[in-house]
């Protein structure tokens, strides 16, 4: 693994997840960048993580239920974590970074 890449990767999801929980409901409830929510776009970004995981043919292809914009911080961060421990080309983890930087920048 690239350790410049994983650090920074971590680095990004732990920031944008640490912002997600601070958000008060109201926030994460608010349209956002083309999506009915700022809730929905995070849980767009851990379905594009789902689907960037390589999974067992027989488990399908899993999406990420919506159970709340509380617990939308969470599911990114279990989704990226799954994607950062699967066997992947280092360009996904760089790109599941950019899009985790952008994410907070316009959060």
């Amino acid at each position: 693994m690239n350790a410049p890449i994983d650090d920074s990767f971590h680095h990004e999801l732990h920031r944008v997840v640490d912002r997600l929980r601070s958000m008060p409901v109201s926030q994460l409830e608010r349209p956002w960048h083309g999506y009915a929510s700022r809730a929905e776009g995070v849980r767009a970004l851990a379905q594009w993580c789902v689907e960037r995981t390589l999974l067992p043919a027989s488990l399908g292809q899993p999406s990420v239920p919506d159970v709340g914009p509380l617990a939308v911080g969470d599911q990114l961060s279990v989704t990226c974590m799954d994607l950062y421990r699967a066997p992947r080309s280092p360009e996904v983890l760089a790109e599941a970074e950019r899009r985790l930087r952008e994410l907070r920048i316009t959060l």
